[in-house]
């Protein structure tokens, strides 16, 4: 089931990238679009991510987000986490410069911790989560096309764990991001 699962985030993901080829330099449409790379947030380490406006002509309003990434963090053990995101936001903007924005996210994310030391054998134990993240946040974006920047914050929810409120199960997450918007 899982395999399934990630087998067709993959699918999406080139799916949505495959369309912005098609239709470079012009916009998807002409459609709203960006590409950042994200440090924390809904994918939890760093995401290279593909966003679009559902709405032809605007830099506001609903708009769909995915992306790939991962990390692997030594220092408070021995962690590779590979997340794939996705989320549907709001842009709420007046003058597309500075706009207030609203998301809801589900994150495959799939953990690998390395057991092996030197004196024991070779190991590892693999989980797969997933996770929410309810986003608030700033964007500072060119008038029509170019620098984008974001910042956001807000809580991020086991859904897999067995007790969703659990004080293990959320925690409050920051993301940054910058990137291009064509």
């Amino acid at each position: 089931m899982k395999n399934v699962i990630l087998v067709s985030c993959i699918v999406f993901l080139c799916m949505l990238c495959h369309n912005s080829e098609a239709q470079l330099p012009t916009t998807l449409n002409g459609r709203s679009q960006s590409f950042y790379l994200e440090f924390g947030g809904a994918g939890i380490g760093v995401t290279a991510n593909y966003e679009f406006r559902f709405r032809k002509d605007q830099q506001n309003g609903l708009g769909l987000r995915a992306g790939i990434g991962g990390f692997h963090m030594w220092f408070f053990g021995n962690y590779s986490i590979t997340s794939v995101p996705i989320e549907l936001n709001y842009i709420f903007s007046e003058d597309h410069k500075v706009s207030f924005e609203l998301g809801a996210s589900l994150t495959y994310t799939h953990v690998k911790e390395d057991i092996s030391t030197f004196f024991s054998g070779g190991g590892s134990n693999t989980e797969d989560v997933f996770i929410s993240y309810i986003p608030v946040g700033i964007r500072l974006l060119s008038e029509r096309k170019g620098f984008m920047a974001r910042f956001n914050t807000g809580p991020l929810f086991n859904v897999s764990a067995p007790n969703l409120f659990d004080d293990d199960s959320v925690i409050l997450m920051v993301g940054i991001s910058v990137g291009y918007m064509f």
